[in-house]
This record gives C-alpha cells, sequence and structure tokens, in this order.
C-alpha cells in the first residue's frame, strides 16, 4: 500500500511526500501524473499533463511544473514491472493508489509601492505630493506563472496595471494616464518629476491613482486571430501587421476588451484589484507682496505689506522675513521674522490675505532691505515665494525750540 500527501509551497509549487508499504521494490515501480487545468485562448475549460517516471518508493520530491490556472492534480500510480523495466503498452498492469488536488486560487498577488519627496503616510489616507515635485512608483509582483518549455504549460498568467487621475473639482471622474500588461519576468517603475496630470504644469490640483488588477487566465494567450490592436485578421496567427507589436504570446484585441472591461466594472469586480495606491497632488504654493514696489525709497512714511497667500502645501509654514540686504536670510524662528502662518490642515491647502501693518518697528537704520515671504515644507526650509528690495533714507530729528513775539 502506498499514499502520499501534496501541500501548496512558496505559494504555488506543490510538495509530495510519498511513503510505500510494498515489500517487493524491486517488482514495482512508482510514477506520478501531474495534470494542469486551464481555459485555453478561446475560453474554454482545458487540460495538459505530465508523468513523473521512476518515482522512489519513499521520499519527497516537488513538482515538475508550478500550479497555475484552475490548479492541478497529482495521481499516484504502482506499475508492475516485467524483468524489472516498466510494461509497456495495454497489457501493463498498474495500480492507482491515490490522488491529490491543488488549488491555485490566490496565488497572484501584487505590490503598488509609492515613494514620495513628502514622507507623511498613513494606513487611512493616501500618499501626498506637490505638482511641481513628482513622485516615483514601482510595481512588485508574486505568482505570476512563466511559459514553460516544451508547451507543457499552456500559457502564462499576467496582470494589468492602470494608471488613472482625478480632479479635486470633481474627484468622481477618473482620466485614465496609462496602462498596460505585466507578464512573469517583467518589472514596472517610473519616476515623475512632476504630476502627470495635463494640467497647467505646477498649478494641477487633484490625485493620481495606480492599481493593479488580475486577468483570468482564460484572457491570456493567443486566439488564432493574430496581434493586431487594428482589428480581426484570422489569417495572420500570431503575426502582426507592419508597425504594430510583434509579441505572438499575446492577442492585443482580447487584452484590450479584458482591460476596457476591467475598468468599466472595476467597482464590480473588486476580487480583481490585486494592489491600489494613491497619491494627492496639490498645486505648487506661491506668495505675493503689494503695498510695496520692487526698489522704492521709503522715508518718514511706512507703506502697509499686504501679504496674498495662495495654496499653501498641507502642515506647512509660511512666514514674512524683513532684513538688511548684506545680512544672512532669517529662518522661521528668527526675531527677524515678522510674521507666521502654519496650515493646521494636513490634506487642505490654505489660500488667504494678510497685512502687515508694523514696518516702522521692523527698520531700525537706513540702508538696503528686503522683505521676502519665506516657505518650510517637506520638501525643504526656506524655499522663497516673493521677494521685494527697498531703500530706507536717513532719519532727520530736529531739536529746537520755537518762540513767538507779539
Amino acid at each position: 500500500m502506498s499514499n502520499f500527501t501534496i501541500f501548496k509551497s512558496a505559494g504555488i509549487i506543490a510538495a509530495l511526500t510519498l511513503t510505500s508499504m510494498a515489500e517487493d521494490t524491486e517488482a514495482f515501480q512508482y510514477m506520478i501524473r501531474e495534470t494542469n487545468y486551464f481555459y485555453d485562448a478561446e475560453g474554454n475549460f482545458a487540460s495538459s499533463y505530465i508523468d513523473w517516471q521512476n518515482i522512489e518508493a519513499i521520499g519527497s520530491k516537488l513538482s515538475e511544473n508550478d500550479v497555475h490556472g484552475l490548479g492541478s492534480s497529482f495521481e499516484l500510480h504502482c506499475i508492475l514491472k516485467d524483468n524489472y523495466t516498466i510494461v509497456e503498452g495495454s497489457d501493463a498492469i498498474a495500480w492507482h493508489l491515490d490522488t491529490a488536488f491543488v488549488s491555485a486560487d490566490s496565488t497572484v498577488s501584487a505590490k503598488v509601492i509609492i515613494d514620495s519627496p513628502d514622507p507623511y503616510s498613513t494606513d487611512s489616507e493616501p500618499y501626498r505630493t506637490r505638482a511641481d515635485k513628482g513622485y516615483s512608483v514601482s510595481i512588485n509582483t508574486y505568482g505570476l506563472i512563466p511559459s514553460t518549455v516544451e508547451g507543457a504549460q499552456p500559457s502564462q498568467t499576467k496582470v494589468i496595471y492602470l494608471h488613472e487621475y482625478t480632479l479635486a473639482q470633481d474627484s468622481s471622474t477618473l482620466y485614465e494616464l496609462s496602462s498596460g500588461l505585466l507578464d512573469y519576468d517583467d518589472t514596472y517603475s517610473n519616476s515623475y518629476s512632476r504630476t502627470n496630470i495635463p494640467q497647467s504644469d505646477v498649478s494641477a490640483n487633484g490625485s493620481e491613482t495606480v492599481a493593479v488588477y488580475a486577468i483570468p487566465e482564460k484572457y491570456n494567450g493567443n486566439n488564432g486571430h493574430g496581434n493586431n490592436i487594428d482589428g480581426v485578421d484570422s489569417s495572420n496567427n500570431g503575426n502582426s501587421k507592419d508597425g504594430e507589436d510583434t509579441d505572438p504570446s499575446t492577442d492585443d484585441e482580447i487584452i484590450k476588451g479584458v482591460l476596457a472591461n476591467l475598468i468599466d466594472n472595476a467597482s464590480e469586480e473588486p476580487d480583481r484589484l490585486l494592489s491600489q495606491e494613491t497619491v494627492r497632488i496639490y498645486p505648487q504654493p506661491t506668495a505675493s507682496l503689494s503695498g510695496i514696489t520692487q526698489n522704492q525709497v521709503i522715508g518718514a512714511d511706512m507703506p502697509d505689506i499686504t501679504m496674498s497667500f495662495n495654496n499653501l502645501y498641507p502642515g506647512s509654514d509660511t512666514y514674512l522675513v524683513i532684513y538688511k540686504a548684506n545680512e544672512s536670510v532669517p529662518e522661521l524662528s528668527d526675531e527677524r521674522t515678522r510674521f507666521a502662518l502654519t496650515v493646521q490642515s494636513h490634506r487642505t491647502p490654505l489660500t488667504q490675505t494678510n497685512t502687515y501693518t508694523k514696518l516702522s518697528y521692523a527698520l531700525d537704520s537706513q540702508g538696503i532691505w528686503k522683505a521676502e515671504i519665506r516657505h518650510d515644507s517637506p520638501f525643504g526650509d526656506g524655499e522663497l515665494l516673493d521677494s521685494v528690495q527697498f531703500e530706507v533714507l536717513p532719519t532727520v530729528k530736529v531739536n529746537a525750540d520755537i518762540n513767538t513775539v507779539k
């Protein structure tokens, strides 16, 4: 009597442990038939098998192929030898001892990884960055199965990546930026120096999302229509027209249809979503000074300075510094900082206007002075948003007595 156990190892590899109770091992030969089940390119149920010959009576062994598609079954057979060789043909005496099935469910997974210059992130909130700073994205896949030589494995698994964006004023509408397929040995990574949202450069305000979807295996492979994006060509099996993709292993018209279906029905098929990350994109902050002009000469009359702030980054500090032109640039904590504003929200940029009315207190001598708006954020401290240089005239003091004569 013989039996064996089979279980999943490393996600998609079947490991076998076989125990034999046959007393005359020289008279018997053990064999395991591995049968793989899958959908063919037309979506029909199909299978293929491979036989493991000369299995030891006692021991363990990894499966010949990865478990894929709809799973694999393993049958243990004992075959009577004739003069210590395996009997061939219909006269072979064999016993089917045991069968085990290994499912391929949930063996394919993926992970979208976002790297932003802004390290702020929480489990419940998306990553964030500025439109002018960008971010990088990479996708790691697990359990994708390569095509096997000699055709023992009839197809390979793939996943779809989908890069979309929304605008802050209409977060319910998704716009596609890019999409494509990832195969067994593909890698995906991109680094963006600024947002991909097709809006006026640094003023983009919205979100970018990268998602990875699983594809049912019946959509993998070539369906006999060739590989033409622009239409069906049954006479052009696996070969593309001039200028088209030349990969014969994938029928682009099928994948294009699957991708469109996934995009349209993503909310209805949540089990297809393997991984997804979102990056909140904020506009580049800007600010301006008014009430004082470039190279203005200031005497006894001191103007008020109006500060207009636009889209100050969440959690940032923005401040007004007034200092002599030959001095070092003040930091936020410096006494020459005359006004400071902190954005309390971690998700909402700030736009507002403030006025500084105490310029006379900041100017203690004649000479060339500067008034600047500086910005501290996760992207760096002291970012200059606006600057005005002006001249302060000497102050004339007159000491005199005034008498009147009648």
